[in-house]
């Protein structure tokens, strides 16, 4: 018998229940709490609850003590979610009550899953973790009353990187840093989009900001952040996102295309070059030319620094689906390093 690390492992619950042993990461053959026993009934969630418990086992076999205490917080707070989250979905509509259950917990495990594969990875010298955080409280449907009158759960998710068992003035002070940026980010996406957690039995919904790690070696970090807001009264989610590359030796500074390119080469019209061809490929237009709208797009992102998406491959560019006109009209694409070469700075190949 395992530890069941979803549930278990915190002293939650019991481990057992009178169920044909599965997947799961605890004893499905002895009676528990009953989601447990949802657990070990779908296949699904007992594959999950597995690979769950194995990630969350090797993350914190590679993290210092510090980097475990912020994961296993991190798993406190997932669980009481979970389960607070699951009595809310049961009780929203008696007729589906068991699918929606299994469908609110399958997306809750995948989720985590998700955030556990991001919580010890290796860039350059350095082990990055993450610091994961949730919040929840009660909400309504409002304008629309929930069937048989049950509030729905709300809830707030932030997770930002940093450097793990940092010892370094430039460790310590980027992981300063990127905590700062991710509370700002998260106040000004609130002011703007937010939902909160619900006040009287109203307002609320679920909101997420998340800061994850493209890029970083010895000096330098490219950071994704991503907010997304769904609030109940809402017609569709919010989202918006932001790109930080940061210079954090010998102090902390906006990233700068001389920390990447030859000064002097003709980087500008290498990058713009091959990031038009990028973009042709990717729309299956490789013998036509660029529109005027798509080149003006291009140029700009090209000339902003601070919103060059670095990754181990290249360097990635995401256009939105308003930017060249018409709705759904975005694009993504990377410009591979091999393509830059001729321009890169010799400590950079």
């Amino acid at each position: 018998m395992r530890p069941c690390i979803a549930f278990g492992a915190f002293g939650l619950v019991a481990l057992s229940f009178a169920r044909p042993a599965l997947a799961a990461s605890f004893d499905c053959g002895k009676e528990s709490a009953p989601i447990e026993i949802m657990i070990c009934n779908d296949k699904r969630l007992s594959a999950a609850d597995s690979e769950m418990a194995t990630l969350y086992a090797a993350t914190l076999a590679q993290l210092s003590p510090e980097g475990q205490h912020f994961v296993t917080e991190a798993q406190r707070e997932w669980v009481q979610l979970t389960r607070h989250g699951v009595d809310i979905e049961g009780g929203r509509d008696t007729k589906h009550r068991l699918r929606d259950q299994v469908r609110f917990l399958n997306r809750l495990y995948q989720d985590r899953i998700a955030q556990l594969k991001k919580s010890a990875e290796r860039f350059g010298p350095y082990l990055w973790s993450r610091v994961d955080t949730y919040r929840f409280g009660i909400g309504s449907d409002s304008p629309a009353p929930s069937p048989n009158g049950v509030p729905r759960m709300t809830w707030i998710y932030q997770a930002y990187p940093r450097i793990d068992n940092a010892t370094s003035a430039a460790a310590l002070a980027i992981n300063a840093k990127l905590k700062t940026i991710s509370t700002q980010s998260f106040k000004y996406g609130e002011q703007a989009f937010g939902c909160g957690l619900g006040e009287n039995g109203s307002g609320g919904g679920e909101t997420t900001q998340v800061g994850d790690v493209s890029f970083a070696d010895g000096k330098l970090v490219s950071v994704n952040w991503s907010n997304v807001y769904y609030c109940f009264e809402a017609a569709h989610p919010q989202s918006s996102g932001i790109i930080t590359n940061l210079v954090f030796l010998p102090t902390i500074r906006p990233m700068r295309p001389e920390d990447i390119f030859e000064r002097g080469s003709h980087w500008r019209e290498v990058l713009e070059k091959t990031a038009d061809a990028a973009f042709l490929d990717f729309r299956g237009k490789a013998e036509q030319k660029l529109q005027v709208d798509e080149v003006k797009a291009i140029r700009d992102a090209v000339s902003r620094a601070d919103g060059w998406s670095l990754t181990p491959e290249g360097i990635h560019f995401d256009f939105g689906p308003y930017s060249f006109g018409g709705y759904a009209s975005g694009a993504w694409f990377t410009v591979p390093w091999a393509r830059l070469h001729s321009v890169l700075r010799p400590d950079w190949n």
